[in-house]
């Protein structure tokens, strides 16, 4: 699955808080979070944040509780930015599929959920998609992305003209169409639109790049072939069939030389 570090920060931030992590330790940290100030407990979620960015500590990161105490801040905390950064630091520790049935059943989904609907920031918007897109690499999750709303979260998201955002929203699109269940997923619930739009954004190649792939991954799927043609998708696969996209050219041929798009 295509996973990605979302919060990071300069190296020299890391390695002092690297040195911080030695003298405390996590359960010390994972405490502060819980702190009567604001401050405090900004830093201390920087600190997980930064941590939980390197795949050594990721796992570690989430047997020793940290799981539990990021979700109790984003529960319990009104302060957009240590919301951004918790966000972006559940983003990172799913990076690991060892942590991402954990972030599922622990109620993850749902607290990134209800962030996004206060979330106005771009970069508290680019966190939750970011982790998001982390999980939707795992097929064994698939039903629950779905049923959270977790997937309309990304419709929603990709509106938004941030082209960080818009990164992560496309990123979320192609893993999840990576197997039948997710292409479907992504059809019944109408994302098959939104897909079309950024894949159409030719000056954001990083965005149009993902977005293809999901295009191509969803056309693919025999279930999705009366809406993709119905959404007007089938030019756009003929043209990504003949263009420069080597990685993709192959997949849009497949889909286009497909008999049933050509039956009316």
């Amino acid at each position: 699955a295509n996973t990605q570090g979302v919060w990071t920060q300069h190296r020299d931030a890391v390695s002092a808080v690297s040195k911080l992590f030695e003298h405390v330790g996590l359960t010390t940290v994972f405490g502060l979070l819980k702190y009567d100030d604001r401050d405090v407990r900004l830093h201390a979620v920087k600190v997980i944040a930064n941590l939980a960015a390197e795949e050594e500590n990721q796992v570690n990161i989430v047997q020793e509780g940290g799981l539990e105490a990021l979700f109790d801040l984003l529960h319990t905390c009104s302060d957009e930015m240590t919301l951004r950064v918790a966000a972006g630091a559940v983003a990172n520790l799913a990076m690991s599929e060892a942590n991402q049935h954990r972030i599922v059943e622990e109620g993850g989904l749902e607290l990134l959920v209800k962030l996004s609907r206060t979330a106005h920031d771009s970069q508290t918007q680019r966190m939750i998609a970011g982790a998001i897109a982390n999980l939707c690499g795992n097929a064994n999750i698939l039903d629950k992305l779905h049923q959270s709303g977790s997937l309309q979260v990304l419709v929603k998201l990709s509106t938004c003209e941030h082209v960080d955002v818009l990164s992560q929203v496309a990123r979320g699109f192609a893993n999840n169409s990576k197997c039948t269940k997710g292409k479907t997923h992504l059809v019944e619930l109408g994302a098959l639109p939104a897909i079309l739009h950024l894949a159409s954004k030719k000056s954001l190649n990083t965005v149009r790049k993902h977005a293809m792939l999901a295009l191509c991954q969803i056309a693919s799927c025999p279930e999705n072939i009366q809406a993709v043609r119905a959404s007007g998708a089938f030019q756009l696969l003929k043209e990504i069939s003949t263009s420069e996209w080597d990685e993709f050219k192959q997949m849009a041929s497949t889909v286009v030389s497909n008999p049933m798009y050509s039956k009316q």
